[in-house]
């Protein structure tokens, strides 16, 4: 289920230093009218006209430059994540009465939340009907403001649930916008949510993006990032701070190479995130 966008390739041209000197070509018809020197000597070997000098043998030089111009491309996207902003839109989503909590983010208009399916479905796949998005004012806080929400739209499929807030919280939240894009192998994601391992304070998981993996129920975005229960419905986003996927939990798949398994986290593609908003908000 991921979708993204390839980065552009960057070409640079040779420099001009590289290029050869100008020699001036010879020229037929002066060669013709020119009149022989008065005193020839047939003993002297002709003299060739001098070969223009080579370029010298192409250096890795550039090569290095752009690599270096690219890992500082990727530290300053880095740097312009605001997530100490990007905190203020992911919430803690508690089901009451099925004893269930797990994150979720502010979409949409600022009054809907998107989750997994599985944060407000019971054991049994039953809605939750009693549900409450808890906010914080800053990273490193508590969430200390409660707003009740109904159930507008689910799908355990696809394990996705969105929710309308029935209240206002006393600040509002910028929507969190989905950004569907394509991911490069080894590209550095930031997981934001409620673990519970952490308390009751957000946590910030990072790892990287290690492909995607087919399940029955459709394609997952794989990272090595560690993904405890409470991040179920928060936010993935890439290293500029694009969301780019909801984290649905981890999965133990058996090694092929040795005998054993390993456990994966599975992402949710923000490409089916964003159907799955869209099919929604329209039917509500």
């Amino acid at each position: 289920m991921a979708a993204e966008e390839e980065a552009p390739v960057v070409s640079q041209s040779v420099p001009s230093r590289w290029a050869p000197e100008a020699t001036q070509e010879p020229n037929p018809e002066s060669a013709l009218t020119s009149s022989p020197p008065d005193d020839p000597s047939p003993d002297l070997p002709l003299l060739e006209p001098e070969p223009p000098p080579l370029p010298p043998e192409p250096s890795t030089v550039p090569s290095q430059q752009l690599e270096a111009q690219s890992l500082g491309a990727s530290e300053q996207a880095q740097a312009d994540a605001d997530w100490s902003e990007l905190a203020l839109s992911i919430v803690f989503v508690s089901a009451y009465d099925c004893e269930q909590v797990g994150s979720g983010s502010i979409v949409d208009d600022g009054e809907h939340v998107l989750t997994n399916a599985h944060v407000v479905h019971d054991m049994y796949g039953s809605p939750c009907p009693d549900l409450g998005v808890w906010f914080t004012d800053s990273f490193d806080r508590e969430p200390a403001e409660w707003v009740p929400a109904r159930l507008v739209g689910v799908d355990p499929v696809h394990d996705l649930a969105l929710l309308r807030l029935t209240g206002r919280p006393a600040r509002a939240r910028e929507p969190v916008e989905i950004d569907s894009r394509r991911l490069d192998p080894g590209e550095l994601i930031t997981v934001l949510g409620y673990p519970g391992a952490g308390g009751m304070r957000m946590t910030l998981t990072r790892g990287v993006y290690s492909g995607v993996i087919t399940m029955d129920d459709g394609d997952y975005i794989k990272t090595d990032a560690d993904l405890s229960g409470g991040n179920s419905g928060g936010a993935v986003f890439d290293s500029s701070g694009a969301f780019i996927g909801v984290p649905t939990g981890a999965s133990v798949l058996p090694r092929v190479e040795s005998p054993g398994v390993d456990e994966v986290g599975l992402v949710i593609p923000a490409a089916d995130a964003e159907r799955f908003l869209q099919r929604t908000l329209a039917a509500s």
